[in-house]
């Protein structure tokens, strides 16, 4: 996401917290089901089919795993499904697991947009001057992820240009897997060494110290900044007052539909799509702007 990405620092991340925050806070089936959908789609915009259909049967795999756990040992509901033995499976446990598992999957979501666009040199900027090593570890944790995974990728791809496709069976894979984790262990204490001796080359821990900040915080980063504070504030109030609260049990309650009600559901949707909307209005300037030449 290159529009959204380009946005201040600050503004990014008050935005994910409060994507997160808002996401754990509510219980709301519409604001939980805005979340996760808008997630999914902001995480997967731009990426190939192999990236989207894993995170998908990833998704699905996380719903069906939380879904069937509470249906078997949540005691809660009246209405019963199926029943096996003494364990009774209701609908209402059925609905409450599903929508836990929105939760969960718009939550891992989140971060892993965040991932893609607070870079390590953004949290650095952020955290640097408050917690610098604090700022640089957690930057140096976030940046070895993709690190591990592409290094990972290269190592098994030379093994398997070396000795060819190994077989199918359970041996075969354990030994190709054991020989790419041992190359993998071997690089990451090559790659600390370099990283530590980069970091001394350039001065890393002395006194003064200097940054330099390249990022400069304009109206739009204000907007979205607002945007996340009054998006946190009307949920929280709505859960307080019971204007966004849900009862799952022993029945699902049903679902408000007075103008507070629909005016705190169309803002979390169109904050949680903020950044769809900025890439689509990004695309579409850059398609204006090749028409025009």
């Amino acid at each position: 996401m290159t529009g959204f990405s380009r946005k201040h620092p600050l503004a990014l991340f008050c935005y994910f917290a409060a994507a997160v925050a808002v996401t754990l806070l509510s219980s709301h089936p519409v604001i939980l089901a805005l979340s996760g959908s808008f997630s999914l789609a902001c995480a997967l915009y731009g990426e190939k089919a192999k990236s989207v259909l894993s995170t998908l049967l990833f998704a699905c795999l996380i719903a069906l795993f939380v879904t069937i756990t509470n249906a078997l040992f949540a005691k809660e509901g009246e209405t019963v499904i199926l029943a096996i033995g003494k364990v009774a499976i209701t609908i209402e446990e059925v609905w409450y697991g599903i929508t836990l598992s929105v939760s969960l999957i718009a939550v891992f979501n989140w971060f892993r947009l965040l991932n893609k666009t607070l870079t390590d040199d953004k949290f650095i900027y952020l955290f640097g001057g408050i917690l610098p090593r604090t700022a640089a570890t957690l930057a140096l944790s976030l940046k070895s992820i993709t690190l591990f995974r592409k290094k990972a990728d290269s190592i098994r791809e030379a093994l398997i240009g070396l000795e060819g496709r190994a077989g199918k069976g359970l041996k075969a894979r354990f030994s190709r897997a054991v020989r790419v984790f041992t190359g993998l262990f071997a690089w990451s204490f090559e790659n600390v060494i370099a990283t530590a001796d980069a970091m001394r080359a350039r001065g890393y821990g002395l006194k003064p110290r200097t940054r330099y900040a390249r990022y400069r915080f304009r109206v739009t980063d204000g907007v979205l900044l607002g945007f996340s504070i009054v998006i946190v504030a009307i949920v929280a109030g709505g859960v307080l007052s019971g204007m966004l609260t849900f009862s799952y049990y022993p029945r699902p309650g049903g679902l408000s539909r007075d103008w507070m009600t629909v005016t705190a559901n169309g803002a979390c949707g169109l904050f949680f799509a903020w950044p769809l909307l900025m890439e689509i209005k990004e695309a579409w300037k850059w398609r204006s702007l090749k028409f025009a030449i």
